[in-house]
């Protein structure tokens, strides 16, 4: 097992590295000439630094634009870019890490900006880098400008904002308003994030952001079963392992977040569902040195567990009617048990009868397992897929040496309510 992780972490790269996702669309080169087409839209957390366009689907080798040699790209109904020549601000805003004074320096860049809103007055764009995202403001027709804002360390150690982007958004409104006030409130209000600019923005162009807004979430139901393999060793001080099965249906529902809708490469995963276990745990020994006294247990219990899932789901091939995808992350079970019982049966010349011990041994109540899940999705609303649990233990140790393991096999079937 070790040695397939291994493997997976080292092919990963090369299989996301690898995977096209080309949409219809249009690029501007340098010149001003337009060119329709596909472009590779990918999972980009950070603003692209270069895309891959294509004339057509069937064409072998796609040519790579950079903010040097296009002007703008869009993909249709769902991004626009433009490119952007001059000073960028390279401070850095993220708490913790924050610079222990002013810091207003900045350089020369050119770079793809993301289009967030755009109307009669005003277009706001982004571009974000491994330091930070920036915001960027512009009238109709004219070069953007940055929106400013400085965050930083006092010497007394406390955070200092320094919001300048309020005043020049007040700036560019009051232009398009005629010294008009009524939004105010809403740039007072304003924090430096892509959804109150965005709100901002499209209250003055009096419009809604363009292109299509897809949802970030999916809600989803699923049925399957569940295939239990559990260990169990040393009951009642007997030192003998059992490995036991059962099965038992699962039931489940949860809550699917993309990073990008529009591309759903990766997938933040919220999953709870329900299965139980019903191990029966048997033995015997002979008691007596003439094997005419023997004694024999029967340990079982039925554990139920509501299970928390959180899980990062990454599609390996990935088209609107196939998707192929693996994923993993941390199980945390939330047992209760019932019938928890163990019955001794003595037999023999010496001793006839039975003894039932009500919870024998100490059982958590919750405890973690780790999941490793893949399957493939169709038509965007069905998905088959299959969960393998490594094998876990919720004993809690006792000095007789008592353990209780489960591994778990689980195949299933979802639906989902909607898809972006």
């Amino acid at each position: 097992m070790r040695k397939l992780y291994t493997l997976i972490l080292i092919l990963l790269p090369a299989i996301i590295f690898a995977q096209s996702n080309y949409h219809e669309g249009f690029i501007i080169k340098d010149n001003g000439d337009t060119v329709k087409g596909y472009i590779n839209y990918r999972e980009w957390t950070e603003s692209p630094q270069s895309i891959e366009f294509k004339q057509s689907k069937n064409d072998g080798q796609a040519t790579v634009f950079s903010p040097t040699t296009a002007k703008a790209f869009q993909i249709n109904g769902m991004e626009t870019y433009r490119t952007f020549r001059g000073n960028i601000s390279i401070d850095k805003t993220r708490f913790p890490d924050l610079p222990d004074h002013l810091d207003t320096s900045k350089k020369s860049e050119t770079v793809f900006l993301k289009q967030l809103a755009t109307g009669k007055f005003l277009s706001l764009y982004a571009f974000t880098d491994e330091i930070k995202t920036r915001f960027f403001i512009g009238e109709k027709n004219s070069e953007p400008v940055e929106l400013k804002y400085y965050t930083y360390y006092s010497e007394n150690k406390e955070v200092i904002k320094t919001p300048l982007y309020k005043g020049q958004l007040g700036a560019y409104i009051s232009r398009a308003y005629a010294g008009s006030t009524k939004f105010d409130y809403k740039i007072n209000d304003s924090r430096y994030e892509e959804s109150d600019l965005v709100s901002l923005i499209n209250k003055v162009n009096a419009t809604t952001t363009s292109g299509s807004q897809k949802s970030s979430v999916r809600l989803f139901a699923g049925v399957g079963a569940s295939f239990n393999k559990t260990d169990i060793n040393n009951v009642y001080f007997y030192e003998k392992n059992e490995s036991l099965t059962s099965v038992s249906p699962k039931i489940s529902a949860g809550i699917d977040i993309f990073e990008n809708p529009n591309v759903q490469q990766f997938i933040f995963r919220l999953e709870l569902s329900y299965f139980y276990v019903k191990p029966e745990y048997k033995a015997s020994h002979i008691t007596d040195q003439f094997g005419a006294q023997t004694e024999s247990l029967d340990y079982t219990y039925t554990q139920n567990n509501i299970v928390f899932t959180p899980q990062i789901i990454f599609n390996l091939y990935n088209t609107n009617d196939l998707k192929v995808y693996v994923g993993g992350g941390a199980a945390v079970n939330f047992s209760t048990y019932s019938n928890d019982k163990l019955v001794i049966t003595n037999k023999g010349a010496n001793q006839n009868g039975t003894e039932t011990k009500v919870k024998p041994h100490e059982l958590n109540s919750a405890w973690l397992a780790i999941p490793i899940e893949a399957g493939v999705m169709i038509n965007k609303q069905f998905e088959i897929g299959v969960m393998y649990s490594l094998s876990s233990s919720y004993d809690k140790g006792e000095a007789g040496g008592f353990s209780a393991k489960n591994q778990t096999i689980s195949a299933g079937f979802k639906y989902f309510f909607s898809n972006p």
